[in-house]
């Protein structure tokens, strides 16, 4: 980090406020402010709509998207992060990690999770878009008085 003194940096500038930096003359650290230079013009924006598992998706990243790429790498990296999350709240007692939906149709968000999750538990793969069947199934059985209605209170205490 380049400072204004040009001395090392002791702590961090988030953009909030003055940055700290060692004096050169003093050795003491001194807040100071950093002008920060004005945005130049935008960009126009491009909204971007993406089905992971689409074709049209598959055309764009084809064609060399890289906005369509970076989109899918991000989207790779949140679900590895999500996944690394749950598996600390339950202190690494996961028995297997199960990724469904459309997303697993795309074969660059899978190969994107799973170098970070396959340590955690053995990963397996349901592609398609069963989960609307998969809850209207475990609704008609409570219904149908087969099994209970579970309820997951917000403090965390799990089912009762």
């Amino acid at each position: 980090m380049v400072t204004a003194t040009g001395g090392p940096a002791t702590s961090g500038g988030d953009g909030e406020g003055p940055t700290t930096v060692q004096g050169a003359a003093s050795g003491r650290a001194e807040p100071r402010h950093v002008p920060v230079a004005a945005p130049g013009p935008r960009a126009p924006r491009r909204i971007l709509a993406l089905d992971p598992g689409a074709g049209s998706t598959r055309v764009a990243l084809d064609a060399g998207d890289r906005l369509a790429a970076d989109v899918l790498d991000a989207m790779a990296y949140q679900i590895g992060k999500a996944i690394g999350a749950y598996a600390a709240v339950l202190a690494g007692r996961v028995d297997a990690i199960l990724l469904t939906g459309g997303v697993v149709h795309s074969l660059r968000v899978v190969s994107g999770v799973l170098p970070m999750v396959t340590w955690i538990a053995p990963v397996r793969l349901y592609p398609g878009e069963h989960e609307l069947d998969a809850l209207a199934a475990g609704a008609a059985r409570v219904l149908d008085g087969l099994e209970p209605a579970l309820d997951y209170p917000p403090d965390g205490e799990g089912a009762q």
